[in-house]
């Protein structure tokens, strides 16, 4: 069994990796640290097709290719993915893999390569086997434990870094349709960008950029501390040595016009290989699967606005001092979410908020 100092250095791998990468091949080459993160026999990178076929990126490609030619369509865990549309699914936790087990799919399949339970992990908004629809798959087999408590939260830790890349996968190629190389991607996407060093040091902005958070101060100019401090907790990962911690993709902080301004980072490097944090800046919205458990569970707005920056990672004090209310305040929100979603910690909710509820929440 892994110790918690290895599987927290293989996550910051991964995470390090994942904010580096611009497309899904390249996530495919990181799937050998997922193997041994979550102890998996195989694992699959897949994309659905026009028609919804998943086909293989990455990983046990000739094992999926059986998969998928003789066995997907009368697959009984296909219809159960589909409506339950989980961001992460255990296959051994529906009734349906267990109907898989007496037919071929397993017996003269998924046995045969090591695959007695499978944990699904979806990285797109779209609803499984639908046009564009992303996912992981991290098989087991029956040597190794069941999925637990921890590996859910080590995979919902991921999901945001892991998410952020396959947006920019699709924007790469979006762009690249028109375009024969990767040769002026920045300026090629319009999003306004701040460029950081790897301590959190503003060495670039666009005038969108500039415009947007009002960045000049008459001569000077001056980064929202929340940007900068989020791009020094990116940087970090640049360095080998970093072993601990998986810093969120997103950060939210005023605007020049007082309105909230959301930034996506990643790591990038120059032609030189020195690595630095590109932030792209957007005005948000809620995500769409954040909406959905809103108003599922009644959630006001302030407690959304509260589950969100949890899900960001953000201390009381912090989220206080975004929405402007007393620690006491946060604390009351808090504990109504909790009550409301039905869950005893703040790290199942944030698993609730993104779609993830386990068997011990």
């Amino acid at each position: 069994m892994l110790s918690a100092a290895y599987r927290e250095k293989l996550a910051v791998d991964i995470s390090r990796n994942a904010y580096e990468a611009s497309t899904l091949n390249d996530l495919a080459g990181i799937l050998p640290l997922f193997d041994k993160l979550f102890d998996t026999s195989l694992s699959i990178l897949y994309q659905c097709n026009d028609r919804g076929d998943p086909i293989g990126v990455g990983g046990a490609s000739e094992v999926h290719r059986i998969y998928l030619e003789r066995y997907f369509v009368s697959d009984p865990m296909r219809d159960a993915i589909q409506r339950l549309n989980r961001k992460i699914l255990q296959a051994a936790r529906n009734p349906e893999w267990h109907v898989s087990l007496k037919l071929p799919l397993y017996l003269d399949h998924a046995k045969h390569h090591g695959i007695d339970d499978y944990a699904l992990v979806k990285l797109t908004e779209a609803i499984p086997f639908n046009r564009g629809m992303v996912g992981l798959l991290l098989a087991r087999s029956r040597k190794c434990a069941g999925f637990d408590e921890q590996d859910w939260i080590l995979m919902a830790r991921l999901l945001p870094p892991l998410e952020a890349l396959v947006r920019r996968s699709a924007r790469v190629e979006k762009l690249l349709a028109g375009h024969a190389a990767m040769e002026g991607m920045v300026d090629l996407d319009p999003r306004p960008k701040i460029a950081f060093d790897v301590h959190g040091s503003l060495l670039w902005a666009s005038d969108r950029a500039e415009k947007l958070i009002g960045l000049r101060l008459g001569a000077r100019r001056q980064v929202p501390q929340a940007l900068a401090q989020a791009a020094n907790r990116l940087g970090a990962l640049a360095g080998k040595e970093a072993t601990s911690g998986v810093p969120l993709p997103l950060v939210t902080f005023p605007g020049a016009k007082a309105e909230s301004i959301r930034a996506e980072l990643r790591l990038a490097r120059t032609r030189s290989g020195e690595a630095f944090v590109l932030a792209e800046l957007e005005i948000p919205d809620i995500s769409p699967q954040l909406a959905e458990v809103a108003a599922r569970y009644r959630l006001t707005a302030t407690e959304t606005q509260v589950l969100d920056l949890l899900a960001q990672g953000c201390s009381d004090q912090k989220i206080g001092r975004r929405l402007f209310v007393s620690l006491a305040t946060v604390r009351t929100h808090v504990g109504r979410i909790l009550s409301k979603l039905g869950v005893h910690s703040r790290v199942q909710a944030v698993l609730v908020s993104y779609g993830v509820r386990s068997e011990a929440g």
